[in-house]
């Protein structure tokens, strides 16, 4: 469980984080569905 809660945390902040910095000029409803996909993908085993 704590595993769990620990990896939803750091998908979250990965997420807010990538998307302050790569997509701070983008209001793009697209490259944040992307963006959140692509993370997901990146931190799944």
């Amino acid at each position: 469980m704590p595993a769990l809660i620990f990896k939803q945390v750091t998908l979250q902040g990965v997420y807010i984080y990538v998307k302050n910095t790569w997509f701070q000029n983008t209001q793009s409803l697209l490259n944040e569905s992307l963006l959140k996909i692509a993370v997901i993908k990146f931190l799944q085993p």
